[in-house]
């Protein structure tokens, strides 16, 4: 194994075993604070069900870097680790803006940087913009479930 290819498996190490089980436990003890405090009671449906689609697609994003680089970590570049981190910090900011500000133009905004990213991770990784890609199509999905959820939650709130 050479030097680089030995940097490029330490890159995808630390993301999978060290950042990314550090930012879903931080969300899991932010989201038990808030259970705790009862703000998740007094935020309404949209938050939860908002939080509950973040988590789903941090396993999505979990569980896609480690099929395309488990067998061939070698491959895991530093741009892959670069926009992982960039992916992570978007994601972690989306509960910080549904949560802390209750912001929802913040949180689709997050979102929407977030498909881009996801688009672009999925550009690198096949050389080729697809949309008919696994990935690319899993996101997309997401997203238009969160905003399915956004509108079914305002609409139902206003309307009682």
């Amino acid at each position: 194994m050479t030097k680089l290819a030995n940097s490029r498996q330490i890159y995808y190490r630390i993301m999978v075993n060290l950042i990314y089980p550090a930012v879903l436990g931080t969300i899991i003890v932010n989201l038990i604070q808030a259970i705790l405090v009862g703000t998740i009671f007094q935020s309404g449906a949209f938050p939860v069900f908002a939080s509950i689609v973040l988590v789903w697609y941090f396993v999505l994003d979990y569980w896609v870097t480690m099929t395309n680089f488990e067998n061939d970590t070698e491959n895991y570049r530093v741009r892959y680790f670069i926009l992982d981190i960039i992916i992570l910090v978007v994601l972690f900011g989306s509960f910080y803006y549904l949560w802390s500000i209750h912001s929802d133009l913040w949180f689709f905004i997050s979102l929407t940087i977030l498909i881009f990213l996801i688009v672009l991770w999925s550009v690198l990784l096949t050389g080729k913009f697809v949309i008919k890609d696994p990935i690319v199509l899993k996101y997309m999905s997401l997203i238009a479930v969160s905003i399915s959820l956004f509108f079914y939650t305002k609409i139902t709130l206003y309307e009682v």
